[in-house]
């Protein structure tokens, strides 16, 4: 999910003395829960990228035209188109991402409004103050230019093999009008699984060493491909433990590699152009607010992967964690006492068992006894 109206509208109300939004047109946390359920998952998941959509349509009709243009008349050597590409994806990248950084972390020096975000911050420690808050902030611009570097790559790429004639496209979106439609709700589905996917396998499996503890000290819990991905790989990004609006690209190289290899679906098949670049964009800013700490903007569901690191490894809309066992609600683990990852997990489980065992009990009463059997265990 990245900034929508409500994100701005909220950040203008706090700076003014107001309250956080909880919506902009309607309120519908009072619906029926299975029909405000389906409702996120077919509309509000896609109104959340209303801004992706935006600088994909933008790059569609106005960059892609003067790119085609250049490399039909001057040739694909030509450094214009490709200046143009690579300077439009970084642009984006660095005005959204810098100003959501700007406004909610980097003017409490002469702002009184920013001690009120604080209240909503997951982590009340400011991660970019003083001189190792500056070079985690210097890291994790770095890596993420690094990571739009390839994105601007990847679309080059594609470019050339369209114009080529190595990449297939029909140009016409409304000739097919279900199928562009659909196909760019797709992507956002898309993306959430293989988010999923790509990002699970870059974690320890955990299998290999509980089942083999005997085997410590050999070569064999090597073979435990997420612990090696984690350690060479993936480990850069979790040096963001309290992350904020530059954590979510700021990844090793072939992380990036991986993370962008969503936008590749669209090339296995006849698709519009706005399937690859929608694809690439959503990669590009939709980690924003997922990674900014701030409860105004998320639900607590990625922080507290960055925080408990074997759990919620995909997003809260689609209900891949939900469906692989992996997903720790933010609530819960308040109510289960802030606790490890462990002593959490037993508090679910001894409240599902209160459910049934102990129907009559309040649900304040079945929290209680959860939680007091966690932090015993």
């Amino acid at each position: 999910m990245t900034v929508n109206l409500r994100h701005v509208r909220t950040l203008y109300n706090l700076y003014h003395g107001g309250k956080p939004l909880d919506y902009i047109f309607f309120d519908n946390s009072k619906w029926n829960p299975w029909i405000k359920y389906f409702y996120d998952l077919i509309f509000q998941i896609h109104f959340n990228h209303f801004l992706e959509f935006t600088v994909t349509f933008i790059q569609y009709y106005w960059i892609w035209p003067l790119a085609i243009q250049d490399i039909q008349t001057n040739g694909i050597y030509n450094l214009y188109w490709i200046t143009l590409i690579f300077s439009y994806n970084l642009i984006n990248v660095y005005i959204i991402y810098g100003l959501w950084h700007y406004f909610t972390y980097s003017i409490d020096d002469y702002h009184d409004a920013i001690k009120t975000l604080k209240d909503y911050k997951f982590n009340p420690i400011n991660q970019y103050e003083g001189e190792e808050g500056k070079i985690t902030l210097y890291r994790e611009i770095f890596y993420t230019t690094l990571g739009v570097l390839h994105s601007a790559a990847l679309q080059c790429l594609v470019l050339i093999g369209y114009t080529q004639g190595k990449i297939h496209f029909y140009e016409d979106f409304w000739t097919y009008p279900i199928f562009s439609i659909g196909g760019l709700m797709l992507m956002t589905y898309w993306r959430a699984v293989h988010f999923y996917l790509a990002h699970r396998v870059m974690h320890p499996y955990g299998w290999w060493s509980r089942r083999h503890s005997d085997l410590k000290g050999t070569i064999w819990p090597y073979l435990d491909l997420g612990q090696f991905l984690y350690t060479y790989v993936h480990s850069l990004h979790h040096k963001s433990y309290n992350p904020g609006p530059w954590s979510g690209l700021s990844m090793h190289w072939f992380e990036h590699f991986v993370y962008y290899s969503c936008a590749w679906l669209p090339l296995l098949y006849t698709s519009h152009p706005l399937h690859f670049l929608y694809a690439i964009v959503h990669c590009n800013i939709s980690p924003l607010l997922g990674h900014d700490s701030y409860s105004i903007s998320s639900n607590g569901f990625h922080w507290l992967h960055h925080h408990l690191f074997e759990c919620n490894y995909g997003g809260r809309f689609f209900p891949v964690d939900s469906l692989m066992g992996t997903q720790i609600d933010y609530e819960d683990w308040i109510a289960a006492g802030k606790g490890s990852l462990k002593k959490t997990k037993i508090y679910l489980e001894e409240k599902a068992k209160l459910k049934v065992t102990a129907p009559n009990l309040s649900t304040e009463e079945q929290q209680r006894i959860a939680r007091s059997k966690s932090l015993n265990d």
